[in-house]
């Protein structure tokens, strides 16, 4: 699998997720809708760089994230944690940058692995304490 397809692929789980939470008249149409957009950008010819498209595609996926995210209760939490899983994927990127300048350092490489595993259990947290119809177990121990 080629790069792009796996950001192609980490962007359409980004908006399933964000999907998820839309009601259920509206969630096929606004998936296919918005997943349609990825590889468009990602396949944008003017914009020069690959990273520069791959970051416009990460950000209008978060966007989504963002905006289906406002329309619950709980809107300050989902905001944080969005923010915390964007701004992992920065650091990643940031750290994959360093590596691509420094191939020789690896304090680079190890700051990378590190970030991702940060940011993958970011993102697992996050699937884990927004999923659709809430936390059943938590909302036990509060009644």
């Amino acid at each position: 699998m080629t790069g792009e397809r796996w950001l192609i692929r980490l962007g359409e789980y980004m908006v399933g997720c964000a999907c998820r939470r839309l009601p259920a008249s509206a969630r096929d149409e606004r998936f296919r809708e918005w997943t349609a957009e990825l590889p468009a950008i990602m396949g944008d010819s003017g914009v020069r760089f690959s990273w520069h498209r791959a970051a416009r595609m990460l950000r209008f996926a978060a966007g989504i994230a963002w905006g289906t995210a406002l329309t619950r209760a709980d809107k300050a939490r989902r905001l944080v944690a969005i923010g915390g899983i964007v701004f992992g994927l920065g650091a990643v990127a940031y750290d994959i940058r360093a590596i691509v300048l420094d191939t020789g350092d690896r304090a680079n490489y190890l700051m990378a692995s590190v970030q991702l595993v940060l940011t993958v259990v970011q993102v697992v947290l996050y699937k884990y304490a927004f999923r659709p119809g809430g936390n059943a177990r938590v909302r036990a121990r509060r009644h």
